[in-house]
């Protein structure tokens, strides 16, 4: 679990993965750039509502820079992925390649946030949708309890 407030994100890829990411930290407030030669349009939305930056292009090797503090390798090729893990493990940014779980130095999780805590869930990038409804089983649960 990182704070992700004003943390520079670097997301590679414009797809549904990149969104279903996105989505999940963009709540957190960080400052979030994906690059991309194509965005679908509910991040073309977000993008447009100044919550996301974007650039346009391919990725390039030089993309990766310290500046970022985390980065998500989101393209569907998997030498990319790979190559900007390789990347950012030489410069020691912790990145989560999303189709190779073995490669990631975090995980996003399923999370349910309540006033005076949160529960995480994670299938430690296995499995999103199981941890997703195992989310959706813990809401019900605990909202008939608290709420």
């Amino acid at each position: 679990m990182f704070k992700l407030e004003g943390k520079n994100i670097l997301v590679v890829g414009g797809g549904k993965v990149a969104l279903r990411k996105i989505k999940a930290i963009e709540p957190h407030n960080p400052l979030i750039t994906v690059i991309s030669l194509e965005f679908l349009a509910e991040l073309e939305h977000l993008i447009k509502t100044n919550k996301v930056k974007a650039v346009k292009k391919a990725f390039e090797k030089k993309d990766i820079t310290n500046k970022w503090d985390f980065v998500f390798a989101c393209t569907n090729d998997k030498k990319t992925n790979n190559l900007i893990a390789d990347l950012c493990n030489r410069q020691k940014i912790p990145v989560n390649v999303v189709d190779n779980p073995k490669r990631c130095d975090f995980y996003t999780a399923a999370v349910l946030e309540y006033d005076k805590f949160f529960i995480a869930i994670s299938a430690k990038g296995k499995n999103p949708t199981l941890a997703k409804k195992i989310k959706e089983k813990l809401k019900g649960l605990i909202d008939g309890i608290f709420l």
